[in-house]
C-alpha cells in the first residue's frame, strides 16, 4: 500500500505514503512554505495487531531551535480525510507554518492513535513504562519517526520505523505414530514493561533507545485456545485464535513484543530465562488390537477403527487408565539471534515434536503459575524430559526489515 504524507500550513493537510522496506527514493514535494512531509514506513505482516497499514491517525510533537515557551507542535493528531479523492490525506486540526525566527525544528511522531502519549524530558520524547497488551487480538504496532529539519521550501523527508518486535510460534509433529495436541501456548518470563526513548544520537538504531528497570516486570505472553489442535507434518500457528464464535475471523499468530535481550532457561530452570510452555497431550497410535496389557497401561481401543488403539503417554495418569481430558505442561528454553530481539523484526519460532530424535519437551518450572491447570506426571520434576527428549527448534528472522534466516542448533 502507498500513501504520501504532507503537513501543509494553511490547510494543514498530510498526506503519507506507506511502501515496504525497500530502496524506494523519497519523493520531494516544493510548497513554498508550507510544512510538508514524504515518508515510508517498513510494511508491517503483524495479523494480530493493527498496523501501519490501518494507521487512521497519528500524533506529531516538534520544538524549533531556538526553544520557544510552548512546543510548536504539541502533540497534534493527524486524522486521515474521507473522501473519495483524500486516499491517504491526514489532516490537522490546527493551521501550520514555518516559524520566521526558527533556524532548525525537531519533529517526533509516534502512532497509531491509542499507544500512549510519550512525554518531553530532558529535550527528547520517551515513552515510560510502555507495555504491549497482554491479550494478543490488542496489541499494535508501534511506529515512531524521528527528524531535524532547517527551514526548507521543500518537503520534510520523515522516515517511521518500528518500536517493537514481532514473535511468532508454530510446531509440527515429526512422528506419524503420535498425536500431540495444545491447548495453549504461552512465552514466559519476557520483560512486560519497557521505557522507549527518541534519542537523536542513535541513528544506528533508527534514533530509538528501549531502557528497563534493574528489576523489570516479567508476564506471560500468549493465548489459550477453544479447541485443541492436533499438530500435523507441517507447521502449525500456536499463538492463533479465532475472534468470534464461527470462527470466521482469524485474530492472527504473531505477538507484538518489548525488544530485549534474551537468555534461555537453563537446565536447572531455576533462573529467569525464557521459554516457550505449552498445555499439551501426547498420545502414541499404534495399528492392531492390544492384547498384552496390564492394568496399569493407559491405552484406549480406537472407536472408529478396532485395527488402532492409542497410549496416553503424557500426562500419565498416577493411577493407571486413560483420560482423554488429561493435559500437562511442557517447554522448550529459547535464544535468538545475536543474543536479543531486535525493533522491526519478526522472530518465527519453529518447534520440532519428536523430529529427528527431538522428544516431547521438558517440564517448565513452577513458577511464574500458569494461566491453566495441568495435571502432574508422578516422578516427573521441572527440567525433566516428559516424553523422551527435550524439542528441538530453529528460529528464523523475517523483514520488516531486511534481515538472514538464522538456524538455532537442537535443545
Amino acid at each position: 500500500m502507498s500513501k504520501k504524507i504532507k503537513l501543509a500550513g494553511m490547510v494543514a493537510m498530510l498526506s503519507m505514503t506507506f511502501v515496504s522496506c525497500s530502496n524506494d527514493e523519497l519523493k520531494e514535494a516544493y510548497q513554498g512554505e508550507k510544512i510538508t512531509f514524504t515518508t515510508k514506513v517498513g510494511a508491517s505482516r503483524a495479523q494480530v495487531i493493527n498496523g501501519v497499514a490501518d494507521l487512521e491517525s497519528f500524533r506529531v510533537h516538534a520544538e524549533t531551535d531556538p526553544k520557544g515557551e510552548t512546543p510548536f507542535l504539541d502533540h497534534e493528531l493527524a486524522t486521515e480525510v474521507s473522501g473519495d479523492n483524500s486516499t491517504g490525506i491526514y489532516k490537522l486540526e490546527k493551521e501550520i507554518m514555518w516559524p520566521d525566527k526558527a533556524t532548525e525544528i525537531e519533529f517526533w511522531a509516534y502512532g497509531p492513535e491509542g499507544v500512549g502519549q510519550p512525554t518531553h524530558d530532558g529535550g527528547a520524547l520517551h515513552f515510560s513504562n510502555f507495555s504491549p497488551d497482554k491479550d494478543p487480538s490488542k496489541q499494535k504496532d508501534l511506529v515512531v519517526a524521528y527528524t531535524k529539519s532547517k527551514k526548507t521550501s521543500g518537503a520534510v523527508p520523515l522516515m517511521f520505523h518500528h518500536a517493537l518486535s514481532q514473535v511468532e510460534v508454530r510446531a509440527k509433529c515429526g512422528d506419524k505414530n503420535k498425536h500431540v495436541k495444545i491447548k495453549s501456548a504461552w512465552i514466559a518470563n519476557l520483560n512486560s514493561k519497557g521505557n522507549l526513548w527518541y534519542d537523536s544520537n542513535a541513528s544506528a538504531n533508527n534514533y530509538m533507545s528501549w531502557r528497563f528497570d534493574s528489576n523489570p516486570s516479567k508476564q506471560l505472553y500468549g493465548e489459550s485456545f477453544s479447541d485443541a489442535i492436533q499438530l500435523s507434518d507441517t507447521y502449525q500457528g500456536l499463538l492463533a485464535e479465532y475472534g468470534d464464535e464461527n470462527k470466521t475471523k482469524k485474530r492472527g499468530n504473531s505477538l507484538m513484543m518489548l525488544p530485549q535481550d534474551i537468555v534461555a532457561l537453563d537446565g536447572s530452570v531455576n533462573n529467569n530465562g525464557v521459554y516457550i510452555v505449552m498445555l499439551c497431550r501426547i498420545e502414541s497410535h499404534h495399528s492392531g488390537a492390544y492384547v498384552d496389557h496390564n492394568a496399569e497401561d493407559a491405552f484406549v481401543q480406537d472407536a472408529d477403527d478396532l485395527s488402532y488403539h492409542h497410549h496416553q503417554l503424557y500426562p500419565q495418569p498416577e493411577n493407571g487408565g486413560y483420560d482423554e481430558d488429561a493435559y500437562g505442561y511442557t517447554c522448550v528454553p529459547i535464544t535468538a539471534p545475536e543474543g536479543a530481539w531486535k525493533p522491526g523484526k519478526k522472530y518465527i519460532y519453529k518447534l520440532d515434536f519428536f523430529c529427528n530424535g527431538s522428544g516431547g519437551g521438558i517440564l517448565p518450572p513452577t513458577e511464574p503459575e500458569l494461566p491453566e491447570g495441568g495435571q502432574e506426571t508422578p516422578g516427573i520434576v521441572p527440567g525433566h524430559p516428559v516424553v523422551q527428549e527435550p524439542i528441538s527448534f530453529t528460529v528464523e528472522v523475517e523483514g520488516w526489515t531486511e534481515a538472514d534466516d538464522v538456524e538455532q542448533p537442537s535443545m
